[in-house]
């Protein structure tokens, strides 16, 4: 995903929110008074780059049938992102992927996930894209080694990078 965005000219950020300093929201809503958390913590600079971004792509492995506990802290986080949009701007729709991996073959496995991810991305008006979900990551190993699927990715980050939200 990172190769094709940037061959494609676009600059690349990539986030890993387990190695990162994030608090866990409070639900304190001090956010919807002042458009910011009440916590000083790598989440502004999280923000920061969501806000500027024009696509975003999230990769997941799924842990216990939903996404790992690094990821799901940040995007509770984001509720200060949606009091910004709330309070001071009119949102700017933003176009999002998933990729997301599973150790079992049970398309079961993703429903979570899908519904967590695309229900954050919906929250801080990003479109969700149709995801990519590959399961018996536990026999696999390796998505490089499943044929066709550096193509089938490579396809969905450039159709996501060359269409506007909406389309």
């Amino acid at each position: 995903m990172v190769d094709t965005a940037r061959e494609s000219g676009r600059s690349v950020q990539v986030i890993y929110p387990h190695d990162m300093n994030i608090s866990g929201c409070i639900g304190c809503y001090q956010c919807y008074n002042t458009g910011s958390c009440v916590y000083d913590d790598d989440m502004k600079g999280i923000i920061d780059a969501v806000r500027g971004a024009d696509a975003i792509v999230i990769c997941s492995p799924v842990y216990t049938c939903t996404v790992p506990g690094g990821l799901k802290l940040m995007m509770d986080r984001f509720l200060a992102f949606h009091a910004e949009q709330t309070l001071f701007s009119v949102p700017r729709r933003k176009r999002g992927l998933m990729l997301a991996v599973a150790g079992k073959s049970n398309e079961t496995e993703f429903g979570c996930t899908v519904t967590t991810i695309n229900s954050f991305m919906r929250n801080i008006d990003i479109e969700p894209e149709k995801p990519i979900l590959i399961g018996a990551m536990d026999q696999i190993r390796d998505i490089r080694t499943i044929p066709g699927m550096q193509e089938k990715v490579r396809g969905s980050v450039m159709n996501l990078l060359s269409r506007s939200p909406g389309e």
